[in-house]
C-alpha cells in the first residue's frame, strides 16, 4: 500500500465529518476563514473543485487538518469517528519528533579574541 501524504491529499466534508465524529455543517464551519466564526485558530484548509458557473459547489478539506484536529479531539477526551483503513498509517499522526542529540561541552579559546 502507498503511503498517504496528508498534505497532499483532500477529502470531502462528509469524510472529514465521519472521521471527527462531528456533523457535515461543523466541518463546514470550521473551515470559514474567520477564526471567530470557525472556532478554531486555524480554520481548515478548504478547496472547491467545482467548475465555474456549477450550480454547486464541491469543497473538500485538506487531510492534515482534518487529523490534526481528530488528534486535538482525541487528546480532549472528546468522541471521534473511525479512521478509514486507507489512512491506518496516520494513526500516529503528526509523527513523534526525533530527540536532539547533546551539544558537545564548550570549549573555551575557539573562535574570535
Amino acid at each position: 500500500m502507498t503511503p498517504v501524504n496528508p498534505h497532499e491529499t483532500w477529502i470531502s466534508i462528509p469524510e472529514a465529518a465521519a472521521m471527527l465524529g462531528v456533523s457535515r455543517q461543523r466541518v463546514l464551519t470550521a473551515a470559514d476563514p474567520d477564526p471567530q466564526v470557525a472556532k478554531m485558530d486555524e480554520p481548515l484548509p478548504v478547496r472547491d473543485t467545482a467548475p465555474p458557473g456549477a450550480a454547486r459547489r464541491q469543497l473538500l478539506v485538506q487531510l492534515a487538518a482534518v487529523v490534526a484536529w481528530r488528534t486535538r479531539r482525541i487528546l480532549a477526551h472528546q468522541p471521534v469517528g473511525p479512521l478509514p483503513d486507507a489512512y491506518a498509517d496516520l494513526r500516529d499522526y503528526p509523527p513523534p519528533v526525533p530527540e536532539v542529540p547533546e551539544m558537545p561541552p564548550f570549549v573555551a579559546g575557539i573562535g574570535i579574541p
